[in-house]
């Protein structure tokens, strides 16, 4: 069965990573809040998803095989993401709900509910940030259009609109 979550680093320049945990998916938002409270890197965002998944990786799996993955799209439980927005310096719920980074950071015990009264909405991100992400996946020669069956619709869809 497992315990699977994710964490979303999310930059405007340098895109959308994703860190999957197996086994400690409850426990991520209390993982995050641990490395973040370190205060290092908050606005590099390739460096903040190393010391994230620094801390998620416990030191007796690092040399195992599988439990953790980094990926460029959402893995196994999709409505269970924890987002870093490093633009915007906070931390968002799935519901969207987000806190200034610092303020996550100072919470009793982070959980995957916002606190009540989080009214702050996480940001949409822009119809450039969307095509910027589609663009960069549909490049990717590695991703298998098998495992992502919407991708060979796009696919279909840029090489129709590329003839017209």
């Amino acid at each position: 069965m497992g315990d699977r979550a994710n964490v979303q680093i999310h930059d405007k320049d340098f895109g959308d990573v994703y860190l999957y945990t197996h086994w400690s998916g409850s426990e991520l938002p209390a993982i995050v809040q641990k490395a973040l409270a370190r205060k290092q890197r908050w606005e590099d965002a390739s460096y903040l998803a190393r010391i994230v998944f620094c801390e998620m990786v416990v030191e007796s799996e690092w040399d195992a095989e599988a439990g953790y993955g980094i990926s460029s799209v959402v893995g196994d439980e999709d409505d269970r993401v924890l987002t870093i927005d490093v633009d915007n310096q906070q931390v968002c719920w799935p519901d969207g709900a987000g806190l200034p980074i610092a303020d996550f950071v100072a919470l009793d015990d982070p959980t995957w509910t916002a606190p009540t009264g989080v009214v702050q909405k996480k940001p949409d991100l822009s119809l450039s940030d969307a095509a910027a992400n589609v663009v960069r996946l549909l490049s990717d020669e590695t991703v298998p259009e098998s495992r992502f069956p919407h991708i060979a619709a796009l696919n279909r869809a840029v090489a129709a609109a590329a003839v017209d």
